[in-house]
């Protein structure tokens, strides 16, 4: 693909493969990342904020977005990734379920 993809594109590129590989198959992406960014917002020491409250806030986000189907789910990865790296990531999950099936 070349390097001037746009958010629609992707975004029904997401769709097309949810067709194939079912409505999930980006959740678990949706929850790592957000996991990720829990972590990352944990990294800065203890502030006495509860780890868990953090990661359930975070895992309710991830909830969210994934409810909302394929194409909030790759809008969210190209709002945190930019849109190259999150065709790539969305085209890794599609080929993981791929195997999987």
């Amino acid at each position: 693909m070349n390097n001037d993809i746009h958010l629609s594109q992707i975004q029904e590129r997401a769709r097309i493969l949810s067709e194939v590989h079912g409505d999930d198959f980006l959740d678990d992406v949706i929850h790592d990342l957000h996991a990720d960014m829990a972590g990352r917002s944990m990294s800065g020491g203890d502030d006495g904020t509860d780890p868990g409250e953090v990661y359930g806030d975070y895992e309710e986000a991830a909830s969210r977005v994934n409810n909302e189907g394929p194409g909030s789910q790759a809008a969210f990865l190209v709002e945190e990734l930019g849109e190259m790296n999150a065709l790539s990531v969305i085209e890794k999950a599609a080929a993981e379920a791929e195997v999987q099936e």
